[in-house]
């Protein structure tokens, strides 16, 4: 028995926030220095393209390091990483085409993605400093608790924009080219569909959120929160057992088991 302090595959159906996950030290991928150094630059960071330009970074820095994982155990294998590249160039492999029901989906995810940056610039000028402090004078709450709130809603919200139309592509295309053998529930669509309703319901927190400190902008954000149950509303019609997918750590005791 190998004793180690990592457990097998958390990263697989993380939502690749690192700075904020309690596995952070038993994770391949989170245990690295980069995001000791993606903290840093977050906190560097002067205003919220710049925030979010440094979460796309570390997104695809994430999945370069998941592609050197699967190199190594490609490797493992007997096979070079450039025989694996021919023998896909040589048998191309053509997808099922996906049903009516998942492209609207899809389209739907990642529509509310690109309607959260457009509503963003639309409502910008609540956020603005005259705004806020406003905000903070009429509320009874300490304001520096306040601030913290409301930019940890936007952070979340933020973050996961995009996240969930990422995660439902891949839950979409993995079920269109399972694997015959693979288990009904443990497999790489249910884990996608369960992070992405997982991603929509911390998105519909964090607007509800919103939503008591701007009452302004409620109706709006009744509309997001609207938007984002249709899209999990069609994510457990594509995969309704979804929520019975087990992610490694994060749905297991705290004490996981070293292998």
């Amino acid at each position: 028995m190998i004793n180690t302090p990592f457990i097998p595959g958390i990263y697989n159906y993380c939502d690749r926030w690192c700075e904020r996950c309690e596995y952070i030290n038993r994770c391949h991928i989170g245990s690295d220095d980069k995001v000791l150094q993606m903290e840093l630059k977050m906190e560097l960071a002067e205003n919220d393209e710049e925030e979010q330009n440094i979460i796309f970074d570390h997104l695809k820095n994430s999945l370069s390091d998941v592609k050197n994982l699967i190199k190594e155990q490609i490797e493992i294998s007997g096979k070079s990483w450039q025989e694996f590249l021919k023998d896909i160039e040589e048998n191309p492999y053509v997808p099922p085409a996906p049903t009516k029901h998942q492209e609207d989906l899809e389209s739907l995810a990642l529509d509310y993605g690109k309607w959260v940056s457009e509503w963003r610039a639309k409502n910008n000028s609540y956020f603005q400093e005259e705004n806020m402090m406003a905000l903070m004078l009429s509320s009874e709450k300490n304001p520096e608790r306040l601030i913290q709130e409301i930019n940890d809603a936007f952070q979340v919200i933020q973050y996961y924009q995009f996240f969930i139309g990422a995660k439902i592509h891949r839950m979409i295309h993995g079920k269109l080219e399972h694997w015959e053998d693979d288990d009904p529930i443990q497999n790489d669509w249910h884990g996608s569909a369960k992070i992405s309703i997982v991603a929509i319901e911390k998105s519909q927190k964090s607007w509800l959120k919103l939503s008591n400190f701007f009452p302004d902008l409620a109706d709006s954000i009744l509309d997001n929160l609207a938007w984002l149950d249709r899209v999990k509303r069609g994510v457990l019609k594509e995969v309704p057992d979804a929520l019975g997918f087990v992610r490694p750590g994060f749905d297991t005791n705290a004490n996981y088991p070293m292998d």
